[in-house]
């Protein structure tokens, strides 16, 4: 009987050392894909128009993403089809350099090259090549 109860206590706790929960897998700090969508104000021949902005990011490295930029301003006839990249240089080191605060700003630079399109209701397409290019910084 003294062999039994010892065997059912073996059992029970051997049982309980294998059911633990594995560990958690290390956090990670970039964001590998998004999809972002902002209202856009489009001012072509002296007329503004609202748009649509649709931006989809693939992050390659945790400084450099490829992107898709598609521009649609339907209230003068615009699409804008584009690819390109997003780069934010290590400036790091120089920025802890200054009195600002640490990890709080961040630059980052962008370009896309693409077609454009010109959709009337009525008349032909018109179609030409693009490219937009900016920088700033987050903060």
């Amino acid at each position: 009987m003294k062999k039994l109860l010892l065997f059912a206590l073996f059992l029970q706790t051997s049982g309980t050392a294998f059911a633990q929960n594995p560990p958690a897998p290390a956090p990670v700090d970039v964001t590998m894909f998004s999809i972002a969508s902002q209202a856009v104000a489009v001012r072509i021949g002296g007329q503004s128009v609202p748009g649509t902005d649709l931006i989809g990011s693939y992050a390659v490295t945790k400084r450099i993403s490829v992107r898709s930029d598609n521009l649609l301003a339907p209230g003068n006839n615009l699409q804008l089809y584009g690819a390109g990249f997003d780069w934010k240089p290590p400036l790091s080191g120089l920025i802890s350099k200054t009195t600002l605060p640490k990890n709080t700003f961040e630059p980052y630079l962008t370009g896309t090259i693409g077609i454009v399109r010109n959709v009337p209701a009525a008349g032909p397409v018109k179609q030409h090549y693009a490219a937009l290019l900016g920088g700033g910084v987050n903060y």
